[in-house]
């Protein structure tokens, strides 16, 4: 398997005798493109992607799998980067999941957003019953020990009273009220629910410093 491939083994619930729904295999797609996207940014230290993936193969031969192909953007004037970089992504990718589910603990790099994306990585809250994500070196399963590894890697939720201030931006309303904050000082980025009857009052603060 080539070495900017990612293998993405998918199989549903009894239910529905092994078949895979499409919502939940959508957002498991979705989910590991935007890990990968983490990853690259982590690798980079840059918000601005240079590699997109595509899908290359697909076999619904019990069980569903497809493997995704990470492909340099064009125009990059680097050559041996553009030969070099996706299979890097694919690599670090992969190590990092088989780390959290072999440690608990998270890779020393990852900030909040990369952690994050990880955890969506779930087969929690779906119905699906077995989920593995691989390369040509390694298989990592996203099971029961994985979401106990990365709960263990994450630790306990804390609560504290306090304010918040920054810039409100990515309002996102479809079946869900959630926005993020982008603070002055602290964390990157701050995900917040908000009730529903407070959604124009959040549309007046979108790019501009507000504080909760």
């Amino acid at each position: 398997m080539a070495t900017n491939r990612v293998r993405i083994i998918v199989e549903g619930d009894e239910g529905d005798r092994g078949h895979v729904r499409l919502t939940d295999f959508l957002k498991q797609l979705d989910a590991v493109r935007h890990a990968l996207k983490q990853t690259e940014r982590l690798l980079r230290n840059d918000e601005k992607p240079n590699v997109y993936y595509r899908i290359v193969d697909v076999t619904h031969d019990s069980p569903l799998t497809v493997i995704l192909e990470g492909v340099p953007e064009a125009g990059l004037p680097d050559k041996e980067y553009q030969k070099t970089f996706p299979p890097k992504v694919v690599s670090k990718f992969i190590t990092s999941m088989s780390h959290i589910r072999k440690s608990g603990k998270i890779p020393d790099d990852f900030d909040y957003p990369a952690v994050e994306a990880y955890r969506d990585i779930s087969t929690q809250h779906s119905h699906i019953s077995s989920l593995t994500i691989g390369n040509g070196r390694r298989r990592v399963k996203v099971d029961n020990r994985f979401q106990e590894k990365m709960l263990e890697a994450i630790g306990p939720d804390e609560t504290a009273e306090g304010s918040l201030t920054g810039t409100l931006d990515t309002v996102r309303l479809h079946n869900t009220t959630v926005f993020e904050i982008f603070p002055t000082v602290g964390p990157k980025k701050v995900a917040c629910h908000f009730p529903p009857d407070i959604k124009q009052k959040v549309k007046q603060g979108l790019d501009g410093n507000v504080r909760l």
